[in-house]
């Protein structure tokens, strides 16, 4: 799930930096979605890009938040949207300089 905005009535209580293995920093909140029965976690990429993460678990240690933001971002695909984003990047400088 991507590109819901937080609503500015949700509740952030903690903002968290979690840095996954692909090198992305994400800072991830907590909000509520639907009927406020189910908290996740908001995920802002650095371009901005807002991301509906996954359930808040019992784990709010920054240990468990980078454990669960690293497994969903992995599960979700962050990682290859980061490396081809690098790859196309890579390819348009070498191109340019033939």
């Amino acid at each position: 799930m991507t590109h819901r905005r937080r609503r500015t009535s949700d509740p952030v209580k903690e903002t968290i930096i979690v840095e996954t293995p692909d090198g992305a920093r994400l800072r991830c909140s907590v909000a509520t979605v639907g009927r406020g029965t189910e908290p996740r976690w908001m995920i802002l990429d650095s371009k901005g890009q807002q991301f509906v993460g996954p359930r808040v678990g019992l784990d709010r240690s920054q240990e468990g938040v980078q454990r669960l933001i690293n497994d969903w971002w992995l599960a979700e695909g962050g990682a290859n949207k980061n490396a081809n984003k690098k790859k196309k990047a890579d390819s348009e400088q070498t191109d340019g300089a033939r």
